[in-house]
């Protein structure tokens, strides 16, 4: 949760008017849209793409650390500048995280329907 932000943001937030980018409440923190653990900057504008945005505290916890499922413009741009800009290393291990998530999945799984092979379980 971003809630510590320079002081010009700090203040922005505080005067009002600022409504939160999920559910229209009043916001109180900037979120990050991609998130900082993943290679987002904490930034107001990067390349024409913004990747902080007002959030109330419930939607900005809610979303934690995970990328955002919102679809619209603004969210769209910051994502493809992430994704056009991001390290080599960074990219590495987000495949490499996806990868093992996939492998215990599998595993998931194969335990189901050991467990109850006269159940099945259809892809989603």
């Amino acid at each position: 949760m971003s809630v510590l932000t320079p002081p010009g943001w700090r203040e922005e937030l505080q005067a009002g008017g600022l409504w939160c980018h999920y559910c229209f409440a009043v916001a109180t923190t900037w979120d990050h849209i991609v998130p900082k653990c993943v290679g987002g900057l904490t930034t107001r504008r990067w390349a024409g793409a913004r990747n902080l945005i007002p959030a109330c505290a419930e939607c900005n916890e809610a979303k934690g650390s995970r990328m955002p499922t919102c679809r619209c413009r603004r969210c769209k741009r910051a994502l493809a500048w992430w994704q056009r800009h991001l390290p080599q290393d960074v990219r590495r291990a987000l495949l490499d995280d996806l990868a093992a998530r996939i492998e215990d999945l599998l595993a998931m799984q194969a335990a189901l329907e050991a467990a109850a092979p006269d159940v099945v379980v259809a892809a989603a």
